[in-house]
């Protein structure tokens, strides 16, 4: 089965997780990442999501699943320990819904992939299911070569970004400084000192401040 891999909106979206295990606290994590808004229901869960739940950042619902749970839901995740209530929760899913089921990945309509966040970038790894593992090798390698300093840079690029399109040049020459900005070299910080230094003296002073 082939995927297409997307980035989703869930902002203030409605999303309920079934179980509450290990997985279904991975699954909480990064929905609260993308600013969603989850529902948690379990007889039990987590220390972590416990805690989640006590500082008001999910509502849990200590409790089995039912048909009107789902109802409100955008995205509805399946992670509890027991095959048939996983099952059954599936079979509540409306069509409008994005289902991921821990149990069973041909029933889902969303996958959670590996993935490296530094700020703005996002580098999403997976293997269709086949080798978790590899993915999650992957996921290491990509986290050492695209390391911590690629948030700061990744604004800088936002901001230079903004900063040429505003310029009085071509948009061959705009293509070109966007292009030389991404060069690896502009990581460094002198850098991009450097390279804001040639473009001003193609607009002028800058109105915004700096980050460097």
């Amino acid at each position: 089965m082939t995927h297409l891999p997307v980035m989703l909106q869930l902002n203030e979206r409605v999303c309920v997780v079934c179980g509450g295990g290990r997985i279904a606290t991975k699954r909480v994590a990064k929905l609260l990442t993308a600013g969603a808004c989850v529902t948690v229901i379990s007889p039990e869960v987590s220390d972590k999501l416990y805690a989640l739940a006590d500082a008001g950042e999910v509502i849990w619902k200590r409790k089995k699943v039912e048909f009107e749970d789902l109802g409100r839901a955008f995205v509805v995740v399946i992670a509890t320990n027991d095959e048939a209530e996983n099952n059954k929760i599936h079979s509540w899913c409306g069509k409008n819904q994005l289902v991921n089921a821990v149990h069973n990945g041909g029933k889902s309509d969303l996958h959670f992939p590996s993935s490296i966040k530094r700020g703005d970038l996002t580098i999403s790894v997976s293997t269709n299911g086949a080798s978790p593992s590899l993915a999650a090798r992957i996921k290491e390698e990509l986290g050492e070569a695209y390391d911590e300093r690629y948030q700061a840079y990744v604004q800088f690029l936002r901001e230079f970004r903004a900063y040429i399109h505003e310029l009085p040049i071509s948009k061959h020459e705009q293509r070109y400084w966007l292009h030389e900005a991404a060069q690896a070299e502009y990581i460094d910080t002198n850098q991009q000192a450097y390279i804001w230094e040639r473009v001003l003296e193609l607009g002028g002073d800058r109105d915004d401040e700096t980050t460097w």
